[in-house]
């Protein structure tokens, strides 16, 4: 198969993945989605919650942004479209913190309700370290600054994800139709994939010093700003890490800083 059809295969499969995702997400697919029938206006509102002794947080958000940073101490803070108001729920016991966002609504609503931007920000206190955070998004960015987690698994099915100053044991990212964008990046592990996107790591460390397995289907792949073919791997004996890159179509891009 040429790269042409191939490239046009995969743009009219995701443009499809989109249609259904947004028919499915955002509550049903009928004439009030276009505002024929209009339905009623919606209402944003907004809350904060404080916690202590997080250590881990796992999060299914199903039509807003998700940012996580620093801040004094740690808060939840929601502002957003009133009928997807995300509900929490923290076990003091095991300090996991869970936080779902209802993937859909049972009723109808029209192009109106839905055009409010929602977003949930996590702020998290200097010194706060977790042993895991778990990211479910379906429609929205994810963005995070100053994160130290043991594991982080993070899955965008429509939106970016860009994160900055983060150190991680293990790292899983995935991005269906998004790019993945991290710096500053402190690490052992990591394994990203964009199905429609680029892939961009900044490392802390020297990318030569790891295992590298980086492919595109269509795109360029750079390590160091240096162009090299689609495919690329290297293994060393005595590696620092692992790193496995992954694009069907997107560039990929790793340096130090």
């Amino acid at each position: 198969m040429s790269k042409r059809i191939y490239l046009a295969l995969l743009s009219l499969v995701t443009t499809i993945a989109v249609i259904v995702g947004l028919i499915i997400h955002v509550g049903g697919f009928s004439l009030s989605v276009f505002g024929i029938f209009g339905g009623k206006e919606a209402k944003t509102m907004n809350f904060t919650e404080e916690y202590d002794n997080v250590k881990a947080i796992e999060l299914e958000a199903a039509l807003m942004n998700v940012k996580i940073v620093q801040g004094d101490k740690f808060t939840v803070s929601y502002n957003g479209d009133e009928r997807f108001q995300p509900e929490l729920d923290f076990d003091e016991d095991t300090g996991k913190l869970d936080i779902e966002q209802k993937s859909n609504s049972n009723k109808k609503f029209g192009i109106r309700k839905v055009n409010i931007k929602s977003e949930l920000k996590i702020t998290v206190p200097e010194g706060n370290d977790f042993d895991e955070i778990i990211i479910n998004s379906k429609l929205g960015n994810v963005e995070f600054k100053d994160t130290n987690c043991r594991k982080l698994n993070i899955e965008a099915d429509l939106g970016n994800v860009d994160g900055k100053n983060v150190i991680s044991e293990d790292i899983e990212i995935e991005a269906n139709m998004g790019n993945v964008e991290i710096r500053d990046l402190d690490f052992e592990d990591a394994d990203m994939k964009a199905s429609m996107g680029n892939i961009t790591i900044e490392s802390v460390d020297n990318p030569e010093l790891y295992n590298i397995r980086a492919k595109s289907s269509a795109g360029n792949v750079e390590i160091n700003k240096e162009h090299v073919k689609n495919t690329y791997e290297s293994k060393k004996a005595d590696a620092i890490g692992n790193l496995e890159l992954e694009c069907s179509m997107g560039n990929i891009s790793v340096f130090s800083k």
